[in-house]
């Protein structure tokens, strides 16, 4: 086993994608990973962001560490040990369900039930390789995949499989999309930050962000111009109706704040603002450089602005 805390005892600076941490609470989280593994007598060979496993039974391989980071990171009592064996051994557990659950995934009428959408980081399909999943773009950096939602994972519908069910993407989209709504609540919030008042969407479980699928269900989440939304983290989601150039207040709000939350996460999504309309989300761009914000919205969402101004 490679062990981090036998060869020094200074703290190891943490790395680039764990810069949230200070050195000592880097040790804590490498420590929790060290001791996890030990015990199953598992060793492994730490990247940059993940880790790699030797063989074993678990069905540990190659294990992405951002998620467990930022859990941990929000946790005050830098004690990780708890969190982090929760967190694999609810990997474990999903591994077992999934070979269970391949026996049945041949079989439409069985797994219709447990199909789903889930919105994803562009960037997250670099690991398992955009053939293997099914799904479409978005907006911005985000990408609506096609899913099993199990009682103990969320994983890729395989294209190859879902071809022997005859149906088409687009029932089958629909499909999840219908039962993630019928499953899980997104219970609305109104939050007043200082004049804008912003409705807030959050959860327990991990598809917060599909109530973007649903505005046009929810009446007060629209204006007589749409709305913004930004989905941050796979909990969460803020949502402003247009109806005035308060908008551009808003806008500044939101920014600043769907930005920190997507550092933060967990399961961080994206940083993006979203301005929807008519069916259709445009991405505003912005920037925070040096603690100022800079935006970049597209010609329509100008000419909007300029309505409302007249």
């Amino acid at each position: 086993m490679f062990s981090f805390f036998k060869k020094k005892k200074d703290h190891p600076q943490a790395p680039s994608w764990a810069s949230a941490m200070n050195p000592e609470e880097y040790a804590a989280f490498l420590e929790a990973i060290d001791k996890y593994f030990t015990r199953h007598k598992i060793t492994f060979e730490m990247l940059d962001g993940c880790l790699k496993t030797s063989p074993n039974d678990l069905g540990f391989s190659t294990v992405g560490l951002s998620n467990l980071f930022q859990i941990c990171k929000q946790d005050r009592t830098n004690r990780y040990t708890m969190i982090v064996a929760n967190h694999f051994d609810a990997m474990v557990r999903a591994h077992k369900a999934s070979a269970a659950f391949e026996k049945l995934s041949e079989d439409y009428a069985q797994v219709k039930q447990y199909l789903g959408v889930r919105l994803y980081p562009q960037g997250y399909l670099a690991h398992i390789g955009k053939e293997h999943v099914m799904g479409r773009d978005f907006g911005g950096d985000i990408y609506a995949m096609l899913v099993y939602d199990l009682p103990d994972t969320v994983q890729n519908v395989n294209p190859a499989k879902a071809a022997k069910w005859g149906k088409s993407f687009e029932e089958l989209f629909a499909t999840g999309i219908q039962n993630i709504r019928q499953k899980y609540p997104f219970p609305l919030k109104q939050m007043d930050l200082d004049g804008p008042k912003i409705w807030f969407v959050g959860g327990d479980h991990f598809f917060v962000p599909n109530i973007a699928f649903d505005l046009r269900q929810h009446p007060q989440l629209l204006g007589t111009h749409g709305c913004l939304i930004g989905m941050p983290h796979r909990h969460a989601a803020l949502i402003y109706p247009v109806n005035s150039t308060e908008v551009i207040l808003a806008l500044n709000k939101m920014t600043v704040i769907v930005h920190g939350m997507e550092q933060e996460g967990p399961g961080s999504l994206s940083s993006d603002i979203f301005w929807y309309r008519d069916g259709h989300f445009e991405n505003v761009p912005y920037a925070l450089e040096e603690g100022k914000l800079k935006l970049y919205p597209p010609n329509s969402f100008v000419e909007m602005l300029n309505m409302l101004a007249e």
